[in-house]
């Protein structure tokens, strides 16, 4: 079921990709062929003025086919309309239209995923609520902190943690949840530890539970997998298991919370994807970005913790596609983009053929990367 949502969840952030070309070449007047969501057999039909809009078999994208472009895709044997006896002006073309005009169309699909991220992290957020900063915990079902016989709700007032290694932190008078992170920070082992893979670590709680002080000693995890990575801000824990089972309890957010923690939270990803870019080409690189294979585990992952963690997942791969889509690259958006830019500089136009050249080499080029990375994702 997890797999049928995954593509799914792909095939709208493409749609909505093509729905933002589709939109900005109907606004300027570009006649457009085709409107499709999804690709292969056409499911249902339906012919406007101008354009077919379409329902394919497979779910897997879609795509918007407008006037001018030299790679039709719906230029196929399957197409009732021969595009060649549809007599479309010059000015009705994608390169018919003024340059700022043809510069928003291909930017747009771009653009649109971008803002689809935000609106998504607004419904996870209006959702989900925000955290609370006080020491009330809440405890994942069936989890080390249940399994001991800690509530959400839980108010705590004292923490001790202990490593197996003699290291102990302790910390009374809790009056805010980020001093129990620090506790279990603390006493996190050293992520320079060679055999951090087998350590202990150990909570103490004093809590108060409906006026009554209650106490939980000996809360205990065995590491069974300890991994760190490299980040712009230096050693970043990045699993870490058995897990505790311990969160923040939560509030319903206000709608400046939302609209804020949405917009902060995309400034994040869009941040750690050119991190990410950055390091591509280094020794490390390639262990920063994942292909299908890898995404489909990550959405696997995210949808155990239900539909806004789904949701979650979903906004992040939308901004990526956005932002990816947008660096000057043959045969992406920015790619053309770029080719524009660069003739209304030099006021020359590029040649057709060495253009498309480009393209089918820069096509190569992407899917030789995305078959790499996915032999990376499934053998490494």
């Amino acid at each position: 079921m997890t797999l049928i949502w995954f593509i799914l969840g792909l095939s709208v952030l493409i749609f909505i990709h093509e729905l933002g070309h589709f939109t900005f070449a109907k606004l300027f007047g570009v006649y457009v062929y085709e409107f499709s969501m999804f690709m292969g057999p056409k499911l249902l039909q339906y012919k406007g003025k101008e354009t077919k809009y379409t329902l394919r078999l497979l779910p897997i994208g879609g795509y918007c086919s407008m006037a001018g472009e030299q790679d039709q895709q719906s230029q196929r044997n399957d197409e009732e309309i021969d595009k060649n006896k549809i007599d479309v002006p010059f000015e009705r073309t994608i390169n018919g239209v003024s340059w700022w005009k043809k510069f928003v169309i291909l930017a747009a699909g771009a653009t649109f995923n971008i803002i689809l991220c935000f609106f998504l992290l607004v419904i996870v957020y209006a959702g989900s609520g925000v955290a609370n900063t006080n020491p009330n915990i809440r405890v994942v079902e069936d989890s080390i902190l249940e399994q001991a016989g800690l509530q959400t709700g839980d108010f705590v007032t004292s923490i001790t943690g202990k490593l197996s290694d003699g290291t102990e932190y302790t910390l009374n008078n809790i009056t805010d949840f980020s001093q129990i992170s620090e506790v279990i920070d603390k006493t996190n082992p050293n992520p320079d530890e060679i055999n951090a893979v087998g350590m202990t670590q150990c909570l103490d709680f004093e809590v108060l539970r409906d006026g009554e002080a209650l106490s939980y000693n000996n809360v205990c995890r065995t590491f069974t997998t300890f991994e760190v990575s490299q980040g712009s801000d230096g050693l970043v824990i990045s699993k870490m298991e058995p897990i505790f089972g311990l969160g923040q309890t939560t509030r319903d957010a206000t709608f400046n919370e939302v609209i804020t923690n949405a917009w902060s939270t995309e400034k994040q990803m869009a941040t750690l994807i050119f991190d990410a870019l950055g390091t591509l080409f280094t020794k490390d690189g390639l262990n920063n970005v994942s292909g299908p294979v890898g995404m489909y585990e990550s959405a696997v992952s995210f949808a155990k913790d239900g539909f806004l963690s789904f949701l979650l997942f979903l906004a992040m791969i939308s901004v990526n596609l956005g932002i990816i889509n947008l660096l000057p690259l043959p045969a992406l958006d920015g790619g053309r983009l770029l080719v524009m830019i660069i003739e209304k500089i030099s006021r020359r136009k590029l040649n057709s053929k060495i253009e498309a050249i480009i393209n089918a080499v820069g096509f190569i080029f992407l899917i030789g990367f995305i078959i790499l990375i996915t032999i990376k994702d499934i053998f490494f």
